[in-house]
């Protein structure tokens, strides 16, 4: 019957019909209703007094003949936007033409319409992500768990240190880090400077960040905390390799020193590489991959409804179901990072970091700044600063993110070009230019 419907034209060889419609007495028809939902059948409503009875029930439904109409005058083939404010909710930028092209040839029709997330079902596509996925992540931490956004990373990476380390309850981080505000675990390791109060839940310590007072001191700090709560009440050291909202790098000789820590106190060390991944640090398409120290963890938020733990043999929990979430992504934004992953060893190939981080150094700042590769910040003077710079290069076209701190991020999508690079760097001077002269 569908496949029959589904030929029928009109005068003029369009299609006749995009639905099939029909009904089921509710009730009397279990067998016929699976039927009719294995081949894609939409609720429409649900009618009483139906059959010439007053207590008869049937829903009404439609089965789709096709595939959703794409308009395709959403594809915009003039120059895009220069969005250089939210390279991690959309690291392709606004309209990308491989993602465009996937949603035109109906590979997102299924996760769309149906929208399984991964605590219930495993689907070909994220079977074949999770093969990309394991092809590409740093071999320190082969395992991976999956979730559905920022902050529950945390949550669900401190419970699997947890499971190993049944005593502790602590966390060390250092000042000027991110990693969300949506759970109390994140939230008492984000960095509560210039945030709403309280935001430290559990009030775990934080040394303060080698960027600012030098490796040496930081290190010492850290033993200090270790020894103050005893190392088997530490979950973790937590280090955020490249800041997302102050720019700071955690360099190579920090990180060799709580290596050495680590070898002291068997206190695990965690990474986080939400900024750094999708080889915006220019070495790697993971940080991690590319660094002497290796961690035992590593968190990546890839913006939209996914997040990853990768994480090594010593702190991987093995029994199914142990840190199962109420969602644990979704397919749909599977199979975007799936393109993200794509376009960032594209971007690897072709050194885009490197030479946007070239050209972004050789402008002369009048403020301080930080960062590396496609992620900068600039540390203002003070808010009004900061209002007037990204009110000027928006008023010319690029569009740049206000921080916390009087800062300003300058993340450029990670397919970024050589001619957009040098647009949104020249806006971005001549505003330096007006504000400074005003």
């Amino acid at each position: 019957q569908l496949n029959y419907v589904r030929s029928l034209k009109k005068s003029d060889g369009s299609n006749r019909y995009d639905y099939m419609t029909g009904r089921n007495k509710v009730g009397f028809t279990a067998e016929i209703s699976k039927i009719n939902h294995a081949l894609g059948a939409q609720v429409v409503d649900t009618h009483n007094n139906q059959y010439g009875k007053a207590d008869a029930q049937a829903i009404y439904y439609r089965i789709p003949l096709r595939k959703p109409f794409i308009n395709n005058t959403s594809k915009n083939n003039t120059k895009r936007l220069l969005d250089w404010s939210n390279s991690i909710q959309a690291p392709l930028g606004e309209n990308n033409e491989a993602i465009y092209n996937e949603i035109n040839c109906g590979s997102f029709t299924s996760a769309v319409g149906t929208k399984l997330t991964l605590s219930n079902w495993v689907t070909p596509n994220f079977v074949r992500y999770a093969e990309l996925l394991q092809q590409l992540i740093p071999s320190c931490c082969p395992h991976t768990y999956f979730t559905s956004g920022q902050a529950e990373i945390v949550d669900k990476g401190l419970r699997s240190l947890r499971v190993h380390r049944e005593n502790a309850d602590v966390v060390i981080g250092l000042t000027k880090q991110y990693v969300g505000t949506n759970t109390a675990a994140a939230r008492s390791i984000s960095d509560d400077d210039t945030l709403a109060k309280p935001l430290s839940w559990f009030n775990w310590p934080k040394a303060p960040h080698p960027a600012e007072i030098g490796f040496e001191e930081s290190l010492q700090t850290i033993r200090n905390l270790i020894k103050q709560h005893t190392p088997d009440k530490i979950l973790g050291i937590v280090i955020e390799l490249l800041g997302e909202k102050s720019g700071y790098v955690a360099e190579e000789k920090f990180l060799q020193g709580l290596s050495q820590i680590r070898t002291e106190t068997n206190v695990p060390i965690v990474f986080v590489e939400t900024t750094s991944a999708l080889g915006r640090n220019a070495q790697s398409l993971f940080k991690t991959s590319s660094l002497s120290t290796k961690p035992n963890m590593i968190w990546w938020f890839t913006g939209a409804q996914l997040g990853h733990v990768f994480v090594d043999d010593q702190y991987y929990v093995n029994k199914p179901l142990t840190l199962i979430s109420t969602w644990d992504s979704d397919e749909i934004s599977i199979l975007r990072n799936y393109q993200h992953l794509l376009a960032a060893n594209q971007t690897l190939q072709n050194k885009t970091a490197t030479i946007f981080a070239d050209k972004f150094n050789q402008i002369k700042w009048p403020m301080p700044k930080h960062g590396e590769g496609l992620w900068q910040v600039l540390h203002c003077l003070n808010s009004q600063q900061v209002q007037n710079i990204v009110e000027q290069a928006e008023h010319s076209g690029l569009t740049l993110k206000k921080c916390t701190g009087n800062r300003i991020v300058i993340c450029p999508p990670v397919d970024v070009s050589i001619d957009e690079m040098n647009s949104g760097l020249e806006i971005l001077k001549n505003a330096l230019s007006q504000t400074t002269t005003s």
